[in-house]
């Protein structure tokens, strides 16, 4: 039986399988959702780069209401947080200590980072 996902008509896949749909402007994947038939129904959206490249940092938050903080750029850690509204991304204010891969839990209203690499 076919599926329809997307805009995207799949009649097969296997756990695990990634695509990007073209037409929407989306990445796809396959999770199970009961016993081991695969399920079609994950979607990522495309949304604003952050203001620093990083990688390794901390978030918190909801989708359209969130934020990172501290992180690696490759070559130094970063004190930086960054916030976003749903629409773009702007700065917050800085860690005490630059820090990598720190944890993060909360809302955007009272989040809290911790941990971590300095």
């Amino acid at each position: 039986m076919p599926i329809n996902f997307g805009g995207v008509t799949k009649t097969s896949g296997s756990i695990g399988d990634f695509w990007y749909n073209h037409q929407r402007e989306r990445y796809a994947f396959t999770i199970p959702v009961s016993g081991s038939e695969p399920s079609f129904r994950g979607v990522w959206g495309l949304g604003p780069d952050f203001s620093t490249g990083r990688m390794a940092n901390g978030a918190f938050g909801s989708l359209n209401s969130c934020a990172i903080a501290g992180g690696w750029t490759g070559s130094s850690r970063l004190t930086s947080t960054e916030e976003y509204d749903g629409t773009a991304w702007s700065s917050g204010g800085n860690l005490g200590t630059a820090n990598r891969e720190p944890a993060g839990c909360g809302t955007i209203i009272s989040g809290l980072v911790m941990g971590g690499h300095s």
